[in-house]
């Protein structure tokens, strides 16, 4: 993470700036590699569903996270085993949408639908991508008639940068979760998460191949 911070992992346009190699170029895509395209932009590791691999290993924490011991929530994730009865997120019975969030909460004694979409971009590129999430669903406000739909789009950075505002929309998602699990572990999971995921990204940035079954990264705390 620390190199990655101050620019001096071995990415190949480091690496032939430090005449240690012949060329710039990614591995995979053949395009100028760097830190952010090692970890965010390669259309390969995309195609591939690396960058998808390191999304779902948050979502299932924190989707294992919510709190279900009271009977009031109900919980759908876009995962395997973890989906609505028609393959999404959403019941058809609250909005019979083909799209869906990453996590969606129901309250059912507060009548409220959480929706939670996370994003793992570049840090950078953190508020623009929070402005195109919550753009994207914020027609389930006005859509949903029988709950009151409550839209959390949330970004850890791809090296695990929680901002400031993050940090208070991951507060308002701590407080689905277990009451048993602090708000510091919760945060400092998903920021390990985040950092995990990209630091088996980059060590195998020139295997050609990925496997759709790589298994989940488990939570360090």
């Amino acid at each position: 993470m620390l190199n990655s911070s101050i620019n001096t992992l071995p990415t190949q346009d480091n690496l032939y700036l430090w005449n240690k190699s012949t060329t710039d170029k990614c591995f995979l895509c053949k395009n100028r590699d760097s830190t952010c395209h090692t970890l965010s932009n390669c259309s390969i590791k995309l195609n591939q569903g690396r960058y998808t691999w390191r999304h779902y290993n948050i979502v299932k924490y924190i989707y294992d996270s919510v709190d279900l011991l009271t009977d009031l929530l109900t919980v759908f994730a876009d995962l395997e085993g973890c989906k609505t009865e028609n393959g999404k997120t959403i019941p058809v019975d609250i909005h019979p949408t083909g799209d869906g969030p990453d996590i969606v909460v129901i309250d059912r004694k507060r009548e409220v639908l959480h929706t939670l979409e996370l994003t793992l971009p570049f840090e950078r590129n953190i508020d623009l991508r929070h402005t195109e999430k919550t753009n994207r669903y914020a027609y389930l406000i006005t859509d949903v008639k029988t709950h009151k739909t409550n839209i959390l789009a949330f970004e850890i950075g791809a090296r695990g940068h929680v901002s400031a505002d993050n940090k208070a929309r991951l507060k308002t998602i701590h407080s689905l979760c277990s009451k048993d699990l602090k708000l510091k572990t919760f945060i400092e999971n998903i920021s390990a998460l985040a950092i995990t995921g990209s630091y088996v990204i980059f060590c195998n940035r020139k295997d050609p191949t990925w496997s759709v079954s790589t298994p989940f990264l488990k939570p360090l705390f």
